[in-house]
């Protein structure tokens, strides 16, 4: 008798956005953790093909956003202010059934500004939606992991053999 354990594969989608210059590492771990554990998690950079143009690669972004159950939003100095976080919030925030999280780095936690997404005809408060912080990539995937409802039991299958 043989046996294997595996991890079940999360029938659900996690879109992680991020500001380039201050997030994309913590992104990048994120994404690791959440794969290495059977996690369908999209990130720009590994997940859109290199040289598509820019209308292909908003396309992209935007119905992986739209297949997504949950929006991880991970929350370095400035992310609030850039035009493409803009988007993203603003496509997320129009699909009823996603689900916001934000992962806010701690020394801006009490820096109102870097909290507030304004989107022009509204202004979204982070602290209004489901938010941690964190301090380093590992404690941000330590919050990440802890945070969302990702199958993690593992499971038995044994294999009889004649």
């Amino acid at each position: 008798m043989a046996s294997k354990d595996f991890i079940i594969q999360d029938p659900r989608h996690y879109f992680i956005a991020y500001k380039r210059d201050t997030g994309k590492d913590f992104a990048e771990h994120i994404h690791e953790g959440l794969h290495a554990r059977g996690v369908d998690a999209f990130l720009d950079f590994i997940d859109i093909e290199e040289g598509l143009s820019r209308d292909e690669w908003e396309k992209q972004r935007d119905d992986a956003i739209k297949k997504s159950n949950f929006f991880i939003l991970i929350v370095t100095h400035n992310t609030c202010e850039t035009e493409e976080i803009k988007k993203e919030m603003k496509l997320a925030i129009s699909i009823k059934n996603i689900d916001i999280r934000g992962f806010i780095y701690k020394p801006l936690w009490n820096k109102e500004e870097e909290l507030i997404v304004d989107l022009g005809n509204e202004k979204i408060d982070l602290r209004k939606h489901q938010i941690r912080q964190f301090e380093t990539k590992e404690s941000l995937l330590r919050e990440v992991l802890t945070s969302l409802p990702l199958v993690k039991q593992k499971h038995e299958i044994k294999y009889y053999m004649k």
